[in-house]
């Protein structure tokens, strides 16, 4: 019996690469999967179950993998439903949204935005975490608290049991087949509830432990809440971490968002002065309050412009971070100024003032949402950083934390931070432990059967508010609720799964040891990713996602390898192989991982560094020979693109672009495939020195040299140079342009050498035509314009002088400063965008759409916009790899606006969205019909 009878051969990842793959997560523990699986509807999780029964192995879900207590982890089967399960309903005018497990909480926000409202749950790992962890751990966060949990906002939800059974209590006939189907499950129920209700004792120790946020052991709450099995068995899912049924949609009851918000950061003398101002905070109706010690104020470091310089931060310092939301803007004026009043009462003062745009928002909660990574990142090499969630009553926080800095000193963990939600008396606390020697295991077990004792003795607090229970916390379940209530959890769980085969170990375990066996090892792997601690913040925004790997799988298997080779493993041909096309071939090295990264990794400077390594003597001196000659090799390029159209015009398109893919998979993508939209330019003018009276240089990257702006041969040189000319602006286009370049097309693919060779020589270039660097320089594409402005290039000081005294200026804001001085109305079009990985990096995505608003009446840029995946010619060497990533990007237009025109910044961006129905050109395009109606 195998797998695949059950499941198509597709849906099934059982190659040693995609079992190292799934042996990590967020938290701090390995287990080596025997496969992995991907099931695309409830017809393949029901074949899923029966295969495990009759094979007698587990399942273990797993959506994003950003949990932190080893919940997605398991040495049977793994079923990934990140893709396939991404379903978003909204009913009721917003009032409720359907969500299956796969969807990204913050797509599910996006979704309610139109309506003021949101999700209830708002953990730190939104724009990560997906619905089915959020569910499964009963998350809550930072602006809502118990009120507002997976727990108190479900209003439906739809399960399969082991069994393959389908229920959904939205369908009121579920009721009694629930009733009639699961005849022992619904005995087991009826009988604890009537344990539990007929006990004060027990009923009361629920409901006293439910008075603070807890998410230990099963959501026990349920049998005092409801009296319907179905509604019991359906509320016991919530947190129950994949350990009970397979969970495919949920209907939320969503809460509102105000559209106006306002958000302070208030510094303290100390933890105690801030312990003490929380009361009296939260009655000035504060919306959300994060507390923040002095060690978590320091991690500012990695936060760019962040609010305050840590060098100045006295010893100590503490810090609230509030936040008002409302319907009215007005009403801020008299909530801060009472807040403000609040703040002096504890010696407390306000950094800088109440932010209430956006972008000033997000960089003081990006010093709060970041923690887990950014402390990560301080770790010492070898050493892993741990996270954990305690809860206590408010008046006893002050205490806890105090007791809690006594432990970690006592135990030497000097880098550990303790922050929380203030509101709910929800704690984390952060550090790194050594978990690679037989002491630094016993030091952190030692540490925390004393926080364990601590919390749940002293302060009768609750153990995980809402990460989880997961392994690190399932030998404490009974501890924390006594042996009566532990065993009334053991008996859910049996009459549920009673062959054990939905994530065993996980919740409930009896080995009172689990939480120290099976952890990570952090083995070096190359410095610009060693300090990734495995979070999958950067996996949203990848091209490759789904179709091959994501950062973090890129940086996890590069462990996972370098493990094998301290052990004298040999690695395998195969191994090695699949490594090569998922890590080294298949990346975009976009850099788009970085903005997700919160410690600001970009996985493709490792890759570069692989590629790099792989490259040949004979391969490196051929870039840098084209690099000492680039016109040459610009020439030729285009020579080439012209015959392939000569002979797509005698053979016909369709032909040589099979011939080409053919090629190209034989020779294991040596040679690109073709795209019909790479037309060659067929006349350009060249205009180099147009009279006027602003004057800036042209740089027009070795793309617009070379290849058609719009498919039909026309120049976007040409084009730039009617807008200056229409506009009384002077372009100087500098003599030998034609052997220069940015140097992308050569560190993309590794050529460091090369890359440094023409990024010297443009610059001294550019340094002597700019006049020492008092001429500004328009770039014409944005990927080069980014390059130019952020060189990752080793230069010698010369070089980075000049380097310092020039201004490159991106096409799109030099557009935008054009139109917003033309007084005309905009075009009666509906266009869509497509900002490049670098236009988001240079933050530049508002300015886009303020220039395409100023020229078109309609503009649209789909939802979670990221990198297209053409990468240059990253899509002609691997095509598959762009048609992912475009799916994706395009899976939130509709049907008709996938015929509108689309503009973008650069040319192979461009080419590869393109489609028969909907062609995209460079934005010029949009301004040039907007100022001269061509």
């Amino acid at each position: 019996m195998d797998i695949t009878d059950y499941l198509d051969q597709s849906k099934v990842l059982n190659r040693e690469i995609d079992r190292l793959t799934y042996a990590r997560d967020a938290s701090i523990y390995r287990l080596l999967p025997e496969f992995a699986v991907r099931p695309k509807n409830e017809n393949d999780i029901k074949q899923l179950f029966k295969y495990a029964h009759k094979s007698n192995k587990s399942i273990t879900f797993r959506a994003s993998g950003t949990s932190l207590s080893g919940q997605t982890l398991t040495n049977g089967i793994i079923a990934e439903i990140a893709y396939n399960w991404n379903k978003i309903q909204v009913s009721n005018n917003g009032d409720s949204i359907l969500l299956e497990p796969g969807v990204i909480g913050e797509h599910a926000n996006q979704a309610l935005k139109k309506y003021n409202r949101r999700i209830g749950p708002d953990p730190a790992s939104m724009k990560a975490a997906r619905i089915g962890g959020i569910i499964a751990n009963n998350a809550s966060g930072m602006t809502t608290g118990k009120p507002c949990n997976s727990y108190n906002t479900m209003k439906n939800i739809r399960f399969i049991m082991g069994n393959g059974n389908i229920y959904d209590t939205s369908d009121a006939n579920d009721y009694g087949k629930f009733l009639q189907s699961e005849i022992e499950l619904v005995s087991e129920l009826g009988s604890i509830r009537d344990k539990i209700i007929n006990s004060e004792k027990l009923k009361n120790r629920i409901i006293n432990k439910y008075r603070l946020k807890n998410t230990v052991g099963y959501t026990l709450n349920a049998f005092t809440d409801f009296d319907e099995p179905l509604d019991i068995f359906a509320h016991l899912l919530i947190g129950s971490e994949g350990t009970l049924a397979f969970v495919s949609n949920i209907e939320l009851m969503t809460i509102e968002d105000p559209p106006y918000k306002s958000t302070g950061l208030i510094f303290f003398n100390n933890i105690n002065d801030a312990c003490d101002a929380i009361n009296d905070i939260n009655s000035t109706k504060v919306q959300s309050l994060e507390l923040m010690d002095h060690a978590c104020l320091r991690t500012a470091k990695y936060v760019q412009d962040a609010p305050y310089n840590i060098k100045e931060l006295p010893i100590g310092t503490s810090a609230l971070l509030c936040e008002f939301q409302d319907f009215q803007e007005s009403k801020f004026e008299f909530l801060e100024s009472t807040l403000k009043n609040v703040i002096k009462k504890y010696n407390g003062r306000l950094v800088g003032k109440f932010a209430r745009e956006e972008n000033e928002r997000l960089k003081l909660w990006k010093i709060r949402k970041s923690l887990f990574a950014t402390v990560g990142s301080m770790r010492k090499p070898g050493t892993s950083i741990i996270t954990e969630d305690l809860c206590f009553d408010i008046e006893n926080l002050n205490a806890a934390i105090n007791d809690l800095h006594k432990l970690f000193k006592k135990w030497n963990y000097e880098d550990a931070v303790i922050f929380g939600h203030a509101k709910d008396g929800n704690l984390h606390f952060n550090l790194s432990i050594d978990l690679e020697s037989k002491t630094g295991i016993e030091n952190y077990h030692s540490m925390m059967e004393e926080v364990v004792e601590m919390t749940v003795k002293k302060y009768d607090g609750s153990l995980k508010a809402e990460h989880g229970t997961g392994r690190n916390m399932a030998p404490y379940v009974e501890y924390e609720w006594g042996k009566e209530i532990y065993d009334i959890m053991w008996r859910i769980k049996i009459a549920a799964d009673p062959q054990n085969i939905l994530n065993p170990g996980v919740i409930l375990n009896k080995n009172k040891n689990i939480h120290i066996e099976n952890l990570k090892p952090m083995p070096a792997v190359h410095d610009t990713v060693d300090l990734c601690v495995e979070c999958g913040f950067c996996e949203p925004v990848c091209p490759s996602k789904e179709f091959t790997f994501t950062p973090r799988n890129r940086i996890t298997v590069g462990r996972e390898i370098s493990l094998l080779k301290t052990k004298n493993v040999e690695i395998s041909r195969a191994l090695s192989k699949d490594h090569s096309f998922n890590t080294q071939l298949t990346c975009a090295v976009d850099g788009m991982c970085e903005i997700g990264c919160p410690i600001n990794i970009d996985t493709g400077d490792y890759v570069k560094s692989l590629r790099n390594e792989q490259h040949g003597k004979i391969s490196l001196k051929t870039a840098r020979w084209m690099a000492d000659n680039f016109k040459i090799t610009v020439f030729t390029i285009g020579l080439l693109i012209k015959l392939l159209e000569l002979t797509s015009y005698i053979f016909g398109q369709k032909f040589v672009q099979t011939a080409l893919s053919k090629f190209n998979k034989i020779t294991k993508h040596r040679v690109h495939s073709w795209n019909p939209k790479l037309a060659s330019i067929k006349k350009q003018l060249n205009k180099r020195d147009l009279a006027s009276e602003t004057t800036y240089l042209y740089y027009p990257s070795c793309i617009n040299r070379t290849i058609s702006a719009d498919g039909k041969g026309n120049s976007l040189i040409d084009i730039m140079s009617e807008i200056a000319q229409h506009c009384g602006i002077k372009l100087i286009i500098p003599d030998n342009v034609e052997e220069t370049c940015c140097g992308t097309s050569f560190s993309s693919k590794g050529y460091k050498q090369a890359d440094k060779v023409i990024f010297k020589k443009s610059i001294n270039l550019l340094y002597s035509v700019s006049n020492n660097g008092k001429i500004p320089i328009i770039v014409d594409t944005s990927p080069c314009t980014y390059k130019f402005q952020n060189p990752k290039t080793k230069l010698f000081d010369a070089t980075m002088n000049k380097w310092n005294k020039l201004k490159f200026v991106d096409i799109i804001p030099f557009l935008k400063n054009i139109t917003e001085e033309i007084d005309k109305p905009p075009l009666k079009k509906k266009i869509v965008l497509h900002p490049t990985c670098s236009t988001h990096k240079m933050e530049h995505l508002d300015v886009m759409k303020k220039l395409a608003s100023n020229c078109a009446e309609e503009v649209i840029i789909p939802q979670n916009t990221s990198c297209c995946g053409f990468a240059g010619d990253r899509g002609l060497i691997i095509p598959e790899l762009s048609t992912n990533a475009i799916e994706k990007n395009k899976q939130y237009l509709s049907d008709e606006e996938k015929q509108y025109d689309g503009y973008s910044s650069s040319r192979f961006c461009e080419i590869g969205l393109s489609t028969s129905d909907q062609n995209y050109v460079n934005i010029a395009l949009l301004v040039r019909e907007y100022l001269l109606n061509k």
